[in-house]
């Protein structure tokens, strides 16, 4: 049993939401006066907080700040009840604090639903403020600060090391383990698996790196470095075995995440028989990626184990030849080749920010692009007979353009999108809901062998479909996948997308005359892009091209 608070100066509806509380068995306190909100939160220890807008003398924005301002209310969930529907309505009510916002007419029942779900979710949220780490794992614990907006520092000990974390308002802008900052920090943090956390709430924990950092990205990060690592993990020699370099490094494929590279060939430079072990220590970067950087470069035969008995490598090259870069291996390291670069340095080969399109803009225009786009979209596909009680959209991805693609759909504010956890190459479902409309998406991997199998088909009702690629593909084959898709979806907007420019040239002249295709030379940045280009394209069938 909760007990609710309930404001709206309109008694029938009040008299309703009482009943509808009552009768689930919540203690309730209602009131039509705002005037008596701050006094009743004060004597009473609420679970939760119903509060209409539009009220008489004092308005439900006020009083959301007034309640948030107090220590008493700090806390509490509290629901907005408003006939203001506009995405600056919405957007004002989160940011003034509010946990859910609900226009009218609505039903009890949801309302109930919602209230309850915000009552469940902060007391876990309060429950796991201190534990083990094997009950409740680094990505669990950060997800639910975020989510709850909290400022402090967390805190983690591991058997081996200390780490901590400082977050303002659900984001991150601190985060130390061992001798890594920042991001690197992060993704070490990710892998432990045992030890005890403990969250120290307030400003006054907080210490300020300059860092702004969200989790879902760093989650996308570590899952993708992982999955890499997975599939070469056969290769790594045991952690004190000496290597040694015996060729020139090889340029690395777009399709891996930036490498530790440069980092690693200085420390071989250094001392040759070099174990990883050492090179963890040495490159001061995240272990994961150091183990995948040394997996790639055995992969390549850049580097070899060392002969237990002599401690040499009978193919072992000079430390300067083999030290000194090939023609194009800058390009597998952006810093090696240009330590101008934004986001790097010589002496900082990091990823730089995830989503650096996203991350500059501001919340109020990725907003209103996003407004405008799903509306276009959802507008085109009312067009083309799509029902918009149910809008589908659907995208086909090659595991080498899993990553960008995810840039793309964490373009959108986490306030409009409902997410599973994420899992590399594997498929998901969720969904954009949005004041103009709501929209289901599903991302589904490309089969190995590229053709599309019964189970990734698009629905027939979709409202637009995507293909995602990101190696090189015939003009038949191309020709042929896209046939079958748009065949098994006659109403949607759909489009190729490429990671790889040189892959345009593989779209024969009938696939880039096909109106219902979008072949843009360059992929979008944000998902409000991605809905533009779909809003584009016009599904019409061939017979009607040739009428």
């Amino acid at each position: 049993m909760a007990k609710i608070l309930l404001v709206d100066d309109a008694e029938d509806i009040l008299f309703l939401l009482e009943q509808s509380f009552k009768h689930s068995g919540h203690a309730v306190l209602s009131t039509t006066d705002p005037r008596r909100v701050l006094p009743m939160s004060r004597t009473g220890r609420f679970d939760a907080i119903v509060l209409d807008v539009m009220m008489p003398e004092i308005s439900g924005w006020t009083l959301l700040e007034k309640l948030r301002a107090q220590a008493e209310t700090r806390e509490t969930p509290v629901v907005l009840l408003t006939a203001l529907s506009s995405v600056e309505d919405r957007v004002r009510g989160l940011r003034s604090g509010a946990d859910d916002y609900l226009t009218k007419p609505f039903e009890p029942a949801e309302l109930m639903a919602r209230i309850e779900g915000l009552i469940q979710r902060r007391a876990s949220t309060a429950a796991a403020l201190q534990g083990q780490l094997e009950e409740h794992p680094v990505q669990e614990v950060l997800q639910q600060l975020e989510q709850g907006r909290k400022t402090g520092r967390l805190e983690l000990t591991s058997s081996s090391h200390s780490a901590r974390v400082c977050l303002r308002e659900g984001r991150i802008v601190l985060a130390e383990h061992g001798s890594l900052e920042g991001e690197e920090a992060l993704l070490e943090m990710l892998a432990l698996e045992s030890g005890r956390f403990r969250f120290h709430p307030g400003a006054r924990h907080v210490d300020d790196a300059g860092l702004a950092l969200t989790v879902s990205p760093l989650l996308i990060r570590a899952a993708w470095i992982d999955d890499e690592l997975r599939k070469r993990q056969h290769l790594l020699p045991s952690a004190t075995t000496p290597m040694a370099l015996v060729a020139t490094t090889p340029k690395v494929p777009e399709d891996l995440p930036r490498l530790p590279i440069a980092r690693l060939i200085a420390a071989f430079a250094e001392a040759d028989g070099s174990r990883l072990e050492d090179l963890v220590t040495r490159c001061r970067v995240a272990s994961n990626r150091v183990y995948l950087a040394v997996a790639w470069l055995l992969e390549e035969g850049t580097i070899q184990p060392l002969a237990p008995s002599t401690g040499t490598s009978p193919h072992a090259l000079p430390i300067a030849a083999a030290a000194a870069p090939a023609e194009d291996s800058s390009a597998g390291d952006p810093s090696a080749a240009d330590p101008s670069a934004a986001g790097s340095s010589a002496e900082d080969d990091g990823w730089g920010p995830l989503f650096p399109t996203s991350g500059a803009l501001k919340i109020e225009d990725r907003l209103e692009d996003l407004d405008i786009a799903l509306r276009e979209f959802l507008q085109a596909a009312l067009n083309r007979g799509v029902p918009l009680d149910a809008v589908k959209l659907e995208v086909l991805c090659e595991r080498s353009a899993w990553l960008p693609s995810m840039e793309v759909l964490a373009s959108i504010p986490k306030a409009f999108l409902s997410m599973p956890p994420l899992s590399i190459g594997r498929p998901f479902r969720c969904t954009l809901e949005h004041p103009a409309g709501d929209l289901a998406i599903s991302w589904a991997p490309m089969p190995e062998h590229g053709q599309p199998t019964q189970d990734s088909l698009p629905a027939p009702d979709a409202a637009g479909l995507v293909l995602w690629l990101g190696s090189e593909w015939s003009g038949d084959k191309l020709d042929r996948v896209g046939s079958q898709l748009v065949a098994n979806a006659p109403a949607a907007a759909a489009a190729i997308l490429t990671t790889d420019s040189s892959l345009l040239g593989s779209c024969s002249p009938a696939l880039s005359q096909d109106p219902r295709w979008r072949i843009p030379l360059n992929p979008p940045m944000t998902f409000d892009q991605l809905l533009l280009e779909l809003a584009q394209a016009d599904p019409l069938t061939m017979d009607d091209l040739d009428a």
